[in-house]
């Protein structure tokens, strides 16, 4: 998030927005653009669950790779998947990864980084995924540090990080990776605390705020924190935002190609159905993440570490009823929704999860604050996805008691299997989600052939039907 001068101040903002009416707001959509945004944030990774080590196919292979490394004894590459991890010896510390990364031991530790291994192979794994299995670095006992480097400020990362330990000796050891103010699921050594058991993987995905990021291995309750191997691609995301619109009738809602999933998040929503798109309800009534079936998770997007948290809208937050003029099903999506607290500003940093890369998709989602009450009727936020940003959704159409919300649409196809959608404030407000739709659409290029095939059919039977009778066609 970049962090931009202010031409204007908040005072008179809210009193220009207090005058305008629905559509001043194109207008100063202009000037909110450059309005200072929330302060910029430590990188947050957003971690996928950790999985246990299978097939080859673990490896990732979509975006661009930045660099691919195994710790190991001697260098030797090994390609797994059709990806090539150079192998690395550690000869002194901080150990590195060609001009990708380091690792650090722990302060106060550096006896005890060393590098481990072979451990007996997994009979369940190929002999080069195996390799990534057996031989690690470590700092014991406390925390290591691993740094990537050289990184491009606002373009969007895939780190995948293996940890292994075959060995029957060390039963159940676990850790975690923290990058930012989250922390990955525990991470398992070896799956059957046996020789020759499996380890772990876990994918974190973030977007770059400045040229390095740093990620903490923890061991679990005294466990010895690991580094096997680690892949860094590139897969940034174009995303083209639509103009935000307000909320007016039922047909707002789109209905391209196939639905994925589509939710109302908060307190006092209800499942509704609108233009034939059925919304699941999802009741966030607090703490740090919320999920939304396997479509979608949302975490606070956070400025401090300190004091941050994820609410849904109460029954005394929503105000006044949506504008009359809605549909009953349409205002189900207006009445409440979640937003992310951390200090006194914060957001909703919402992850699209397991997307078809190559496959393109539609997002569509909205805000509403009906109340105007003096405070909320002038709200705005930007949504923002790998660098591209949305314009001003305002949080309500009128400035007064029943004022409508805002919706826009997002078109991308997928570089990876998640997305990062960050709801950002305007100046002292809030970022916030009412309701939001997932869905698969066909690539421009597939509608054109599609076009062409049923214009080719057209003419073909028009051919046929103008055929004059007991004429034969000829080759």
């Amino acid at each position: 998030m970049n962090k931009s001068s202010s031409i204007l101040s908040a005072k008179n903002l809210s009193a220009v927005f207090r005058r305008s009416k629905w559509s001043s707001w194109l207008a100063l959509a202009v000037f909110c653009s450059q309005l200072a945004l929330a302060p910029a944030q430590a990188a947050n990774f957003y971690w996928q669950t950790p999985v246990t080590m299978t097939a080859d196919t673990d490896v990732r292979t979509y975006g661009s790779l930045v660099g691919a490394y195994h710790v190991a004894l001697s260098s030797t590459t090994t390609t797994v998947n059709g990806v090539s991890f150079a192998g690395t010896t550690i000869g002194a510390w901080p150990a590195t990864f060609g001009s990708v990364a380091t690792l650090t031991p722990a302060a106060g530790d550096p006896s005890g980084a060393e590098t481990w291994g072979p451990a007996p192979a997994s009979p369940t794994l190929s002999a080069n995924y195996a390799v990534l299995n057996r031989t690690a670095a470590y700092s014991y006992p406390r925390p290591s540090t691993f740094t990537l480097n050289n990184l491009t400020p606002g373009r969007s990362y895939m780190l995948q990080t293996w940890v292994g330990d075959t060995r029957q000796s060390v039963g159940f050891r676990k850790q975690t990776l923290s990058g930012g103010f989250t922390t990955s699921g525990t991470m398992a050594f070896n799956s059957t605390g046996l020789d020759g058991g499996n380890g772990s993987f876990v994918v974190g995905n973030f977007v770059a705020d400045s040229t390095s990021q740093v990620v903490t291995i923890n061991g679990v309750v005294g466990d010895v924190p690991m580094l096997n191997a680690f892949q860094l691609r590139d897969v940034t995301t174009t995303v083209n935002w639509s103009p935000a619109q307000k909320m007016t009738a039922d047909t707002d809602v789109r209905t391209d190609g196939t639905l994925v999933g589509a939710f109302t998040a908060g307190g006092v929503n209800n499942a509704t159905t609108v233009n034939g798109v059925s919304f699941s309800h999802v009741n966030v009534t607090g703490g740090n993440l919320a999920t939304f079936g396997s479509v979608a998770t949302a975490v606070p997007l956070a400025t401090t570490a300190a004091s941050w948290n994820l609410y849904g809208l109460g029954p005394t937050e929503i105000g006044t009823p949506a504008d009359p003029t809605l549909s009953p099903a349409y205002a189900e999506l207006a009445k409440g929704g979640i937003i992310g607290i951390a200090d006194v500003v914060g957001g909703v940093a919402l992850t699209l999860n397991n997307l078809i890369p190559g496959q393109q998709y539609l997002f569509q989602t909205w805000v509403n604050d009906s109340r105007g009450n003096g405070n909320v009727e002038y709200r705005t936020q930007t949504l923002s996805a790998d660098g591209f940003t949305s314009g001003v959704m305002p949080f309500n159409s009128t400035q007064a008691d029943g004022g409508n919300g805002s919706f826009v649409t997002g078109t991308f196809t997928a570089v990876a299997d998640s997305l990062t959608i960050d709801y950002v404030p305007g100046v002292g407000g809030i970022g916030q989600m009412n309701a939001f739709q997932v869905r698969a659409v066909p690539e421009p290029g597939a509608l054109a052939l599609a076009g062409i095939g049923i214009a080719a059919a057209a003419w073909a039977s028009r051919r046929r039907s103008h055929k004059k009778p007991g004429a034969e066609a000829t080759g």
